[in-house]
């Protein structure tokens, strides 16, 4: 079947094999526009819609399976830019989303697992630099960020353990000297921070147990020599000093006792 609407314009079309099954439809808008196509196999199953826009811009393409599962859609912007994919599995899990910008430069990707808990994002500038990566675990618990600049370069880790304790962050500087790393454990309590100038060498690490106690604190110079540690007993007590010069020759040992 096939009809044309006033003016020349192509209405829809479609062919219906034996025992009712549907073959393919195909409508196109006035003015030569295509407008969307639609396939259903024997029995009723679906097979597959594709939308164009005006001027030949694409529009969205999905699959659903038989039983209505998702199989995949895909859009893409006009000028034959993409715009987004996102597919479903039978049963309704989600699995990815991927959008393109224009001039092929890709945009982000979003994955679900079955039971709706999320997997990865990412974002990836044109000439194919990323951007970020964000993960979840199953139950909405945050797993990892991960950023990188042009060139490859990394840019900092963020991750999250299950109830939203933190659980680690540090950035990588290009050449992948690392820039800093800060551990938070859950309920709050801050863990440790570590940093690392460019050519690796040890900046400063600062630990601070639950409940905001002290730990220690040192650092460590270019070459591994160590520079000073610090260290706070709970209830903000200090406990001792220890501070290293250059080649591993000790300084000095400081006590302090509680109440002081």
């Amino acid at each position: 079947m096939y009809s044309v609407a006033a003016g020349g314009a192509q209405g829809g079309m479609y062919s219906v094999a034996a025992g009712g099954a549907q073959g393919g439809m195909y409508s196109v808008a006035a003015g030569g526009a295509q407008g969307g196509m639609y396939s259903v196999a024997a029995r009723g199953a679906q097979g597959g819609m594709y939308s164009v826009a005006a001027r030949g811009a694409q529009g969205g393409m999905y699959s659903v399976a038989a039983g209505g599962a998702q199989g995949g859609m895909y859009s893409v912007a006009a000028g034959g830019a993409q715009g987004g994919m996102y597919s479903v599995a039978a049963g309704g899990a989600q699995g990815g989303m991927y959008s393109l910008a224009a001039r092929g430069a890709q945009g982000g990707m979003y994955s679900v697992a079955a039971g709706g808990a999320q997997g990865g994002m990412y974002s990836v500038a044109a000439g194919g630099a990323q951007g970020g990566m964000y993960s979840v675990a199953a139950g909405g618990a945050q797993g990892g960020m991960y950023s990188v600049a042009a060139g490859g370069a990394q840019g900092g880790m963020y991750s999250v353990a299950a109830g939203g304790a933190q659980g680690g962050m540090y950035s990588v500087a290009a050449g992948g000297a690392q820039g800093g790393m800060y551990s938070v454990a859950a309920g709050g309590a801050q863990g440790g921070m570590y940093s690392v100038a460019a050519g690796g060498a040890q900046g400063g690490m600062y630990s601070v147990a639950a409940g905001g106690a002290q730990g220690g604190m040192y650092s460590v110079a270019a070459g591994g020599a160590q520079g000073g540690m610090y260290s706070v007993a709970s209830g903000g007590a200090q406990g001792g000093m220890y501070s290293v010069a250059a080649g591993g020759a000790q300084g000095d040992i400081y006590g302090v006792a509680a109440r002081m």
